[in-house]
């Protein structure tokens, strides 16, 4: 039998997850804000010498990736919640 204290743990632990993936999908809309506002005029030029900017495009793509890649992950972490409940939050 696990004991109340284990579970309240377990809780605990959950709720810092859910917090957590919260704060990670505030800075993506943060960032996706600030790729909106990007000017991909000016990056072919010799300003950025031995660097390569990537352009607005890729930003993008690459902030879209990782926010599918967080909607998944919150949606295991539903589901993997409810069957958490269901045993009481026993692990």
């Amino acid at each position: 039998m696990t004991s109340q204290s284990i579970n309240n743990h377990n809780k605990i632990r959950y709720a810092e997850f859910e917090f957590a993936l919260d704060q990670v999908r505030n800075a993506f809309d943060d960032v996706s804000r600030m790729v909106k506002k990007l000017d991909d005029h000016g990056t072919s030029g010799n300003r950025f010498e031995g660097w390569q900017v990537p352009s607005k495009e890729d930003v993008q793509v690459c902030v879209r990736a990782a926010s599918t890649g967080l909607d998944l992950l919150r949606e295991s972490a539903t589901k993997r919640k409810a069957e958490l409940i269901s045993r009481g939050w026993r692990v």
